[in-house]
């Protein structure tokens, strides 16, 4: 649960965010951290911010569409040169992406049926409905899933990570932050920060920047 942090680590949350939608976009990201603890730590995810800044967005997708260079970026149809390309079906089925913008009415990856929902339950919804996520993201990465939680800990904080934005690209040093976090819990006992996870499986080539983070 997404909350105020109070104890001496400066790690754990206590309290709800009293932002409904930033509880929201955390509940995905809890969601993830369930599937791992699920046996699903192939999953991996891919936060970043909207071209025009106003939304945060969280894409999952199996490490195999993860950059070798950088683990948080996936690869896209999009992306992809003509003699590289994979079946844009195949990537399609095989990414979940949730907005910010679905958190006002809680439609978690366009769904009008999980505004109540839990992290387990949103986790159990995204296996039944990406049968192909699913199936590809069954399996055991230890390196990965402890990275994730220590984003988990800062989305938590009220700091939200993303891998890049419109004017900035991927960092080769790590993640950037956004703080969202309230006026009321007062400054973090601690600096936000995230290196870059464990390197995904793509091969392909691109083009990092020593982003100031």
């Amino acid at each position: 649960m997404a909350g105020a942090v109070t104890t001496a680590a400066g790690l754990v949350a206590l309290r709800p965010h009293p932002d409904h939608r930033i509880r929201r976009s955390a509940r995905v990201v809890a969601a993830l951290a369930e599937l791992h603890k699920a046996g699903f730590q192939r999953l991996r995810a891919m936060p970043y911010m909207s071209a025009s800044g106003a939304y945060w967005r969280f894409e999952i997708g199996p490490v195999d569409l993860f950059h070798q260079v950088h683990g948080a970026v996936a690869v896209s149809e999009y992306s992809l040169t003509h003699s590289d390309q994979r079946a844009t079906k195949e990537i399609a089925e095989g990414v979940a992406t949730y907005t910010s913008g679905h958190a006002k009415e809680g439609h978690f990856f366009g769904w009008e049926d999980a505004a109540g929902d839990g992290a387990r339950e949103l986790a159990d919804k995204l296996l039944q409905r990406f049968p192909v996520l699913a199936e590809k993201g069954r399996g055991w990465d230890y390196a990965y899933a402890g990275w994730f939680q220590r984003l988990l800990g800062l989305v938590e904080a009220g700091f939200f990570p993303y891998a890049f934005a419109d004017m900035q690209g991927p960092s080769r040093n790590g993640l950037y932050i956004s703080a969202m976090r309230p006026s009321e819990w007062g400054e973090a006992p601690f600096q936000p920060e995230l290196p870059l996870p464990p390197p995904g499986e793509y091969d392909g080539t691109l083009n990092l920047e020593d982003g100031r983070l």
